[in-house]
């Protein structure tokens, strides 16, 4: 056992202690629609016969329900199986023991005879070492859980034992980072972050043959967030996606879990995708379904990005976008450069606010759309930490967290001099102070267009500076564009007026975007409602000049 799962196991209060070993030991196992997808999907890629599979892996196996499914399934369609082994391995005794007897009954009812290897382990520290490639079929789930200290853990538990959880979590980290380089984030800030699902990944497609399937369920933000940048070049240089799906957090397709996830199909040998993408609604129906191919190019071209959850009509506008500069092309140290971070820490900020001072302080709450509102009320005490140098200037703020089921995610306005903003929010000012410039920055980051680019480069809830830094950017050293841009803010600053639609359009012609494109754009928005659509279409808005 872990020796952070044995801190938790023997602590705390028993009801409490019974769902923190859950969610520690990522025991949330799959719902039936993307078990049933996930199946369906090794069918399609391999139709099993009397020659295969003849070994089949669930090492994160919890209660056996994949490989209980893929067995019936695949006499269901009528195929006759030569299975010599299957092996279950979990960290759990119990579920193992479940496990084991659910897979035992399957066998006999449909008269299989091979070898049931069951393996009561830490499948991350057991499955590293043996070596690579043994099975024909990889099923699995791995767990999710992100090491880093929870405040829910650390509560349950006394000094002595915060201190030796906290102790186990960082030794299990390194040792797990050791094992599995490619699924380190590029930069683990505090040296936390380390995702047991991008391990379990690494590990299955690691236990997967040279001639195999690797078929596995994983959190959406495996196929697109920064932190699997390295991990998902790997993947698909190393295996063929065969099927991919996607399953809203509004579906709730994991008892407990509130959270987007995917299923994947990877094939070896082969590199890129050629595949089924297949994108389901929050009813569990599937609403949109089409096969796709990229190269190794054009998934390089794309970050090794795979964002089905935005279309895959989508992915085309994209690889367009690719050619334009980042958010992070415009930061430098030039006097017209610009400056991106963060300010405050917030952490226990009462301690450090007063009702009267020189710096309002400003949180995630009062920032709005173009606007703030309400105004903050509280400063910056005398005695508290000094103001940043960037408190001193006008600079665009804008909200890190938001919920992927938000109608708009991105909300982002310009806080005036002598405000000084917390950690949940990023600010973004330009070093010569160029007001005209910073707003037709906030014009961009509040577009459609934009955040259409977030969502495909996240596919969680954070809209963070390095996420930010990835999206692309129009040409902000055009004088007429800027100007234009700006003016549409300001016309919207000043007025009581919330119509954004001529300023999104004229956001989208300073991408290039037509308004076939931009009809793509708005596909990503599924709250963005019928009437809505048609305004945004509108002749009278796209026949105007381009230029």
């Amino acid at each position: 056992m872990s020796p952070h799962l044995r801190v938790i196991r023997t602590a705390g209060r028993s009801r409490s202690r019974k769902a923190l070993q859950l969610r520690v030991a990522g025991q949330f196992y799959t719902g039936p629609v993307p078990a049933t997808h996930l199946v369906s999907a090794v069918l399609r890629a391999r139709q099993p016969n009397h020659q295969w599979p003849k070994t089949i892996i669930d090492p994160f196996s919890g209660d056996g329900r994949l490989v209980v499914q893929f067995l019936r399934a695949s006499r269901e369609a009528g195929h006759r199986l030569g299975i010599q082994r299957i092996e279950l391995w979990d960290i759990d005794r119990k579920a193992l023991d479940l496990a084991r007897s659910n897979v035992e009954a399957v066998l006999r009812e449909l008269h299989l005879d091979c070898s049931l290897v069951v393996r009561e382990t830490d499948s991350l520290g057991f499955g590293c070492t043996p070596d690579d490639g043994r099975f024909d079929l990889v099923l699995t789930n791995p767990p999710w859980e992100v090491l880093k200290p929870d405040p829910r853990e650390l509560a349950e538990l006394t000094e002595r034992q915060a201190k030796a959880h906290i102790d186990a979590l960082r030794t299990l980290s390194r040792s797990l980072a050791a094992s599995f380089p490619r699924s380190c984030p590029n930069s683990q800030g505090t040296g936390w972050g380390l995702s047991l699902a991008r391990c379990g990944t690494e590990l299955a497609l690691n236990l997967t043959g040279g001639d195999g399937l690797c078929a596995l369920v994983a959190p959406a933000s495996l196929l697109a967030d920064q932190r699997s940048h390295e991990l998902r070049r790997w993947l698909f240089s190393s295996a063929c996606v065969r099927d991919v799906a996607y399953f809203p957090a509004e579906g709730r397709f994991f008892a407990g879990v509130d959270q987007a996830s995917v299923t994947l199909c990877l094939e070896k040998p082969g590199a890129g995708v050629r595949a089924t993408a297949t994108l389901y609604g929050a009813d569990a129906r599937i609403r949109r379904r089409a096969p796709f191919e990229l190269s190794t190019e054009s998934l390089s071209e794309l970050g090794w990005c795979l964002p089905i959850h935005i279309g895959i009509e989508s992915l085309g506008l994209i690889r367009q976008l690719a050619t334009l500069a980042t958010f992070a092309d415009l930061e430098s140290s030039a006097s017209a450069g610009l400056w991106a971070g963060r300010e405050l820490d917030e952490t226990n900020h009462e301690r450090f606010l007063a009702d009267s001072g020189e710096f309002r302080f400003v949180k995630g709450r009062h920032v709005g759309r173009f606007r703030v509102g309400p105004e903050p009320t509280r400063y910056l005490a005398r005695k508290g930490p000094a103001a940043p140098a960037s408190a001193h200037f006008e600079r665009v703020a804008w909200r890190d967290v938001a919920r992927p089921s938000q109608k708009r995610r991105l909300h982002a306005a310009i806080i005036p001099a002598r405000w000084v903003s917390g950690n949940s929010l990023s600010v973004a000012r330009f070093r010569n102070d160029d007001h005209q410039r910073l707003r037709a920055l906030l014009a961009c980051m509040n577009s459609l267009v934009f955040e259409f680019q977030i969502r495909a480069l996240s596919a969680t809830g954070h809209v963070s500076l390095g996420t930010v830094r990835r999206a692309r950017m129009p040409r902000l050293d055009n004088t007429v564009t800027v100007k234009r841009l700006a003016k549409g803010v300001g016309d919207l600053i000043s007025s009581s007026n919330t119509d954004e639609t001529q300023l999104e359009v004229a956001v989208a012609r300073a991408y290039g975007i037509d308004r076939e494109a931009f009809g793509l754009v708005l596909d990503a928005f599924p709250k963005v409602t019928p009437l809505e659509r048609a305004v945004l279409l509108a002749d009278r808005f796209w026949a105007a000049r381009k230029s």
